[in-house]
């Protein structure tokens, strides 16, 4: 389930951190691991573009974005997930938009 990944990516994060001594490391395990849980969800939103809503995608995205604006150090640590953010919902959004577009409505949703 979802919030077994979560929980588990984590803990590794934790161990690569206490292990390392590197919280930017750790920073960077958490983001692949959630890049490759994310890989699921972004095939579906081009396969199955109908079952996703480029709507709430596309304010997801402005929501990481703004995320960023805060921010008055510009490094690894601040900047790292919120710009994995934008890109990973940003290209949810794409690929949604663009499988809509492309493929027919079903007549049952």
């Amino acid at each position: 389930s979802t919030t077994s990944f979560s929980s588990t990516r984590r803990f590794v994060a934790i161990v690569a951190w206490q292990v390392t001594g590197n919280a930017i490391l750790a920073l960077v395990f958490s983001v692949l691991a959630d890049a490759l849980a994310a890989l699921v969800t972004l095939r579906k939103s081009y396969v199955d573009a109908w079952s996703e809503n480029p709507t709430g995608w596309a304010f997801t995205t402005v929501a990481a974005v703004l995320a960023v604006s805060p921010n008055t150090e510009f490094n690894a640590a601040n900047l790292l997930f919120p710009g994995y953010s934008v890109a990973v919902n940003g290209l949810t959004f794409l690929l949604a938009f663009i499988g809509r577009k492309t493929q027919k409505k079903p007549l049952v949703q």
